[in-house]
């Protein structure tokens, strides 16, 4: 790819049109494995849990730290629910 002249702002406000930088384009990132996309769709349950645990804590009038350390202790290895 060609270089391409930009203007980039320096510390104090000023541009640097001396400066190239090249344009590489578009890049995508995306999932590439079954696991990957396993992985973003558990970290999604786990937001979606977590926010019903706060809205339970809302309804009942407390802070939702309680509910949120009990559903630890649930998943974790020392558990007290087996599933």
């Amino acid at each position: 790819m060609v270089p391409t002249r930009v203007s980039l702002p320096c510390g104090n406000g000023a541009h640097r049109p001396d400066v190239a930088r090249e344009h590489s384009g578009a890049q995508i990132l995306a999932a590439t494995s079954s696991e990957a996309a396993t992985a973003f769709v558990e970290v999604g349950a786990i937001a979606i849990g977590l926010s019903f645990l706060a809205l339970i804590a809302s309804r009942v009038g407390i802070t939702a730290v309680p509910l949120y350390l009990m559903a630890g202790l649930a998943f974790s290895d020392g558990r007290f629910v087996s599933t």
